[in-house]
């Protein structure tokens, strides 16, 4: 049965895929006015915008930007919370969407970047992130924040720098030349070790998408992506979901943009492939049966022996209950997700570990795995096609501490988090 699967999974594997990509305007955002820097936040869309309030009628102040979202529905509305009587506008996020980073200014003086997290805090950065100059975007991935400004050594207008969070603090900034001009960069977005940004330096004119790939201790010479990349301006360009965002003046003001991938299998005659041969070219040829050897070298060696694996698909503040769970997470509604208390654990008589914040709701698919590579298929599985990006295997040992284990073949990152929240990278 093995060698059958197998042979079925190669002969898939030497079909081409014909790609093709799908790019459209996202219409229930998009106005007149000017709409950007998107951030998808579970199935809510937040972007800013410099449009006036239909509510009141009343045009925004001159010059003001504010913060708006496309709710579960597909309602427009503004959102009310962080906007007050300053400049408000989204400056980022997280891959992840758990954090979002506002910008604010009160005119003439220079913004400062604001982060929010995934329980609704907002909170300044510290210097030496704001310096009293303007730093207008950010991301972050946990270990490092990279983010632009003009402070005094940048090249150009706003430049790329890069800060190193350890211990709850921020080391002093660097400039990342490589990526810098005389021009202006801005709109930086980390994901994994590639670094998508806007300049108006590298281009042939106006601004475009650059991408910046991270190799041990360098960054790669910046690259166009000419998927986007017209002779108008592109910004914002992000990935959440399997889905590109981005904006641009194509239209004559800034809109928003999905662009998203169909992938279609054309058929193609293969060549006899003798079944007693599989076992051992599939070895060869799966990159995911290689990462998983590895993790589990890393997990001997660290000590942690995991009983028993589930995939989480989901945590959140806002959200308390299963109903609520399925209301906003639309993909899920015929699933058997659960709530991570509720699962079966391996010593009935045990008691299990308190969470360290229990306001945080921690949901997982319904089945206990024993062996990691089914669980990476489920996890495979829930962030392709169910599109929860964030999405990792929980592993428990006999006292049902658990681990992270983040498998994703798609965008070939790997790593797993220990009990204690350091973070090993596999390579």
């Amino acid at each position: 049965m093995k060698a059958i699967v197998s042979f079925i999974w190669l002969m898939v594997l030497m079909w081409p895929l014909s790609a093709q990509t799908l790019l459209e305007p996202i219409k229930v955002a998009n106005t007149a006015a000017a709409e950007y820097s998107p951030v998808l936040v579970g199935a809510r869309l937040y972007f800013t915008s410099d449009r006036e309030n239909s509510s009141t009628s009343l045009p925004e102040l001159l010059q003001k930007e504010n913060l708006w979202l496309v709710n579960d529905s597909g309602r427009v509305r503004k959102n009310y919370f962080f906007n007050n009587d300053d400049n408000t506008a989204i400056a980022g996020s997280s891959a992840d969407g758990r954090f979002i980073f506002i910008y604010k200014s009160f005119f003439p003086d220079n913004g400062e970047l604001f982060l929010l997290d995934s329980a609704s805090h907002l909170r300044i950065l510290p210097a030496p992130i704001n310096s009293g100059s303007d730093e207008n975007s950010a991301t972050f991935d946990g270990h490092q924040l990279i983010f632009t400004s003009d402070r005094d050594g940048s090249l150009g207008q706003h430049d790329i720098y890069l800060s190193n969070f350890s211990d709850g603090k921020f080391s002093p900034p660097e400039n990342i030349k490589i990526l810098n001009t005389v021009g202006d960069e801005h709109s930086v977005f980390l994901k994994g070790d590639s670094l998508f940004f806007s300049s108006d330096g590298l281009g042939t004119g106006g601004y475009d998408v650059f991408l910046s790939i991270y190799n041990s201790s360098t960054w790669s010479k910046p690259q166009p992506v000419k998927e986007v990349n017209t002779i108008y301006n592109e910004i914002d360009y992000r990935i959440y979901q399997g889905k590109k965002f981005f904006a641009s003046d194509r239209s004559g003001n800034y809109d928003l943009y999905r662009l998203s991938e169909v992938k279609k299998i054309v058929s193609k005659k293969t060549d006899t492939v003798q079944i007693t041969k599989l076992d051992t070219l599939i070895t060869k040829l799966d990159p995911e049966k290689i990462i998983l050897e590895k993790i589990k070298a890393v997990l001997d060696s660290i000590g942690f022996k995991i009983e028993y694996y589930y995939v989480q698909v989901g945590a959140y503040h806002t959200i308390g209950s299963l109903a609520q769970f399925k209301i906003r997470l639309t993909q899920f509604k015929d699933c058997d997700v659960i709530l991570e208390e509720q699962r079966k654990v391996l010593n009935p008589n045990s008691v299990l570990v308190k969470p360290k914040d229990p306001t945080l709701k921690k949901f997982l698919w319904n089945q206990k795995f024993f062996d990691l590579q089914p669980a990476a298929t489920l996890q495979g599985k829930v962030i392709n096609e169910y599109l929860v990006d964030d999405s990792f295997i929980a592993g428990y040992n006999q006292d049902d501490v658990r681990i992270f284990i983040y498998v994703n073949v798609k965008e070939n990152v790997y790593y797993v988090v220990s009990p204690q929240g350091e973070r090993i990278d596999i390579k």
